[in-house]
């Protein structure tokens, strides 16, 4: 984690907006009632057309092969017309944070600010297959602060444009090892420290990008705040 004092401002006009949560909680719980009456609903109907004697295996297959689809449908439907209500601004002022309309957090541009770049993959299939890498990036200024990341493939990841610059996430930094392995170490650990205080306001507050905004974001902050160092 390096301190960065940002260059001075260029273009006063220009505003870029990224909208952020694609898969909302409001959305995603839609979509689970919607699955599961879907999938109550058509084990019924093809029950009646062909019934079975105990548990209609082909009615089972069958309402959960069509509770899907249509969910599947119907969430693509969803993301595009049923936005989360908030997004990421960012022009030659700094960036925000918006919900509604009004500034949640704000980071100004043209004062010092701190960048924190991270990763870690997943271990678990959930949203996205097991292995897959979730990237985050964190400006923070004094008692504000913006996370937002992203999920990607490991493919996708190697596209990434100095990926190096997010540095992985360990489960638990250990000070105490660290102190009997030398200075580098408590540094090391002094930023896995940062790094997971920065997972844990990730995971209250973040927003969610595409791939493709999160790497269109990381480019504008970085001609922002970036001084040309490598932060962590």
């Amino acid at each position: 984690m390096d301190r960065i004092e940002a260059p001075p401002v260029t273009d006063p006009t220009s505003t870029r907006v990224f909208k952020v949560d694609p898969e909302h909680s409001r959305l995603r719980l839609v979509v689970v009632v919607v699955f599961v009456i879907t999938g109550i609903v058509s084990y019924f109907i093809i029950n009646a057309v062909a019934p079975g004697a105990g548990l209609n295996l082909i009615a089972v297959l069958g309402s959960f092969a069509i509770a899907y689809g249509m969910t599947a449908m119907l969430e693509q439907a969803l993301k595009r017309r049923w936005p989360s209500g908030r997004s990421v601004e960012v022009d030659a002022s700094g960036v925000r944070l918006m919900q509604n309309g009004s500034a949640q957090q704000r980071i100004e541009a043209g004062q010092p600010a701190n960048m924190l770049f991270w990763r870690f993959q997943t271990k678990r299939r959930s949203r996205v297959p097991k292995g897959w890498y979730l990237l985050a990036c964190a400006l923070e200024q004094g008692d504000a602060s913006v996370s937002v990341y992203t999920l990607m493939s490991p493919d996708q990841f190697k596209q990434v444009e100095q990926n190096d610059r997010f540095k992985p996430l360990k489960a638990k930094a250990d000070p105490t090892t660290a102190t009997t392995r030398g200075r580098d170490d408590l540094l090391l650990a002094g930023e896995q420290r940062r790094l997971l205080q920065a997972e844990n306001q990730r995971w209250q507050t973040g927003a969610e990008m595409t791939v493709d905004d999160f790497n269109a974001y990381v480019a504008a902050i970085t001609s922002l705040f970036d001084n040309g160092t490598n932060p962590a």
